[in-house]
């Protein structure tokens, strides 16, 4: 609830601000007309009558008056009170600007009040949202340049926009132009945006915003989902759903460096040692024969890594291979594939497949092996023999771990910089 007699941290900040809400009586239609922060004041709208009263003048004047009565309920309302970056502000006004080119596009401005810290405007554009402050700089004679830099940072400019108020709550602290024509040029650079509003023909205002995310807007003011505006596109100055993206990819391939140097260390810790050397060449009359290799020691629990060869040609082999321990005659069981088709196509060579394969058995215990073999091939359909050549090793590294860890470290940054530039191509293309 936002009613004067709440009592909450918000509400507390706010008191002497509403303690001093002063009573007028408009001049157009004798209703009651609220102030909120009096001593600032100057001009105000009826809400009966909706006619823009000068409350500096005595008696006070009715200025002008808005032709149309609009149905849209501002959000956060006259009077509401919500807490944005640490400061607990008092909603005081309402501006509806419309752009000349499209009467249906626009933006809200709610004037924010704080006895300490002033005015600020929080404006909503499309469901996104800003909380903007007037700065004293003088950026007018550069409004129209593709960038501008202000210190040390550098802002992009993103539009210009011809554009008047057509509708007007509340109070204000200065004399609204309403249906005057206007200009405005943003410049970006997430989070933050520059304006340079054209005053006359000489000055213009500038104001700076910041992006605030709409889930912080509602939990300031108690606004429900519902209550909220739809969100389309993205701001120019929305900041990248994923900041640290560059920060987290740079530690990500210094951490891929690291990986990598401690493979090749590894791999010069562990030299390569040959267990076994089996060549065997298969004729077809033997096809359904087991090879057995010779025995051979492998000291201490290690991976093994089985390399095979085949002399295939346009042809596919498939292996099942066994590292059998003499002692407990435990086997360890690999299914090896080979094929290989190659060929000449208009002119030009090509070939698929491989005639090599490897396998890694990541830890065999230690004790004495055979290795056994079955062979299948489409050769012997054709009663052809077929040569094999069979070498397990111990010691190195395996490389396919490398690859996983590399892919394990750069999964997350690649994901992030995919998110970040689709982001950034939405950016490019407006938002309305």
């Amino acid at each position: 609830m936002n009613d004067d007699t709440t009592q909450n941290p918000v509400e507390e900040k706010n008191r002497t601000a509403k303690r001093r809400l002063r009573r007028h009586q408009c001049p157009e239609c004798t209703g009651a007309i609220k102030l909120r922060v009096p001593p600032e004041s100057v001009y105000v709208c009826c809400d009966r009558c909706r006619a823009i009263i000068d409350v500096t003048e005595n008696p006070l004047r009715v200025v002008s008056k808005i032709a149309t009565h609009s149905a849209f309920v501002p959000r956060p309302r006259l009077g509401a009170s919500g807490i944005l970056k640490g400061v607990a502000w008092l909603v005081v006004g309402y501006l509806r600007c419309r752009e000349n080119s499209d009467h249906d596009a626009g933006w809200n401005e709610y004037l924010l009040y704080n006895e300490q810290e002033g005015f600020r405007f929080l404006i909503e554009v499309a469901g996104h949202w800003s909380l903007v402050e007037e700065v004293a700089l003088d950026l007018f004679a550069v409004r129209h340049e593709s960038t501008v830099t202000v210190d040390k940072t550098k802002f992009t400019r993103v539009a210009t926009t011809d554009y008047e108020i057509t509708d007007v709550r509340g109070e204000f602290n200065w004399r609204v132009p309403i249906g005057k024509p206007q200009s405005t040029s943003d410049f970006a650079h997430p989070p933050y945006f520059l304006s340079v509003d054209d005053e006359d023909e000489a000055s213009g205002v500038v104001t700076r915003g910041e992006y605030l995310p709409a889930g912080d807007v509602a939990k300031a003011f108690g606004l429900s989902n519902r209550e909220m505006p739809y969100r389309s596109g993205v701001a120019p100055h929305q900041p990248s759903p994923v900041p640290s993206v560059f920060k987290l990819t740079g530690i990500a391939v210094v951490a891929v460096t690291v990986a990598m140097m401690i493979h090749a260390l590894c791999a010069l810790a562990s030299p390569v040692r040959q267990l076994c050397h089996l060549p065997v060449t298969v004729n077809v009359a033997d096809k359904e024969r087991t090879y057995i290799s010779q025995p051979f020691e492998v000291r201490g629990t290690t991976p093994v890594h089985l390399i095979t060869t085949a002399d295939l040609s346009n042809d596919w082999a498939e292996l099942g291979i066994s590292l059998r321990n003499e002692r407990d005659q435990r086997e360890y069981r690999v299914v090896q594939t080979l094929e290989y088709y190659s060929g000449t196509e208009d002119g030009e060579f090509w070939a698929e497949g491989d005639r090599k394969a490897d396998t890694w058995i990541s830890a065999l215990p230690p004790g004495t092996y055979r290795i056994l073999i079955d062979t299948d091939s489409s050769t012997f359909d054709r009663q052809a023999p077929v040569n094999w050549d069979f070498r397990l090793t111990s010691g190195g590294v395996n490389g396919s771990n490398l690859g996983l860890t590399v892919l394990a470290l750069l999964i997350v940054p690649i994901f992030g910089l995919i998110l970040h530039f689709y982001h950034e191509s939405r950016r490019h293309q407006g938002f309305s």
